[in-house]
């Protein structure tokens, strides 16, 4: 079970909070990626502790793989989110290597949008 640092921990909730500005849009994610529901997981409160709550959460329940990977894939081109998921989620979790670069990805991602 992967535990982050205070200081990624941190980081990480500034980019769900930037990616996710909405409390509607952190809930579509968490149902969608997680197959949760977050009025299960965090009290609406304001969208830092709801994310904060959610982070919590996910160590807990050794789902923060799963949380980072889908709030990445929801929104991958967030700044913040991005930053976390290529420089610091490595540290704590295997990527694997995918047989496309990130460019060709994107251009498919953009092809079918």
């Amino acid at each position: 079970m992967a535990r982050l640092s205070g200081k990624d921990r941190e980081i990480l909730d500034e980019a769900l909070i930037s990616a996710f500005r909405h409390y509607n849009a952190l809930k579509r994610m968490v149902r969608f990626q997680l197959d949760e529901n977050l009025e299960e997981i965090a009290d609406k409160s304001t969208l830092n502790q709801v994310v904060f709550n959610l982070s919590n959460w996910a160590e807990a329940e050794n789902k923060l793989r799963w949380l980072i990977e889908g709030a990445y894939k929801e929104n991958p081109h967030n700044q913040k989110l991005q930053y976390f998921y290529k420089t610091i989620f490595p540290k704590y979790f295997p990527v694997k290597q995918s047989i496309i670069s990130e460019k060709q990805k994107n251009a498919l991602v953009d092809i079918l949008e």
